[in-house]
């Protein structure tokens, strides 16, 4: 296992992925004001998700 992170751009947030595709969710809500536990439930949910575009790759997630 590799300790090379992938960084993404969402929302003008830097979300860092791990070399296996995990993110610290806890860290990721927090910055939008969420907890990770709510994150997929929330209809706000949808647009983030479409925007984040990798780094690595130009591609959306």
């Amino acid at each position: 296992m590799s300790a090379r992170s992938i960084l993404c751009d969402c929302l003008g947030q830097t979300i860092a992925f791990n070399a296996d595709g995990w993110i610290n969710a806890p860290v990721a809500a927090a910055r939008f004001d969420k907890a990770p536990n709510e994150w997929l439930d929330l209809d706000s949910t949808e647009a983030p998700t479409r925007s984040c575009r990798c780094q690595a790759c130009a591609s959306p997630l």
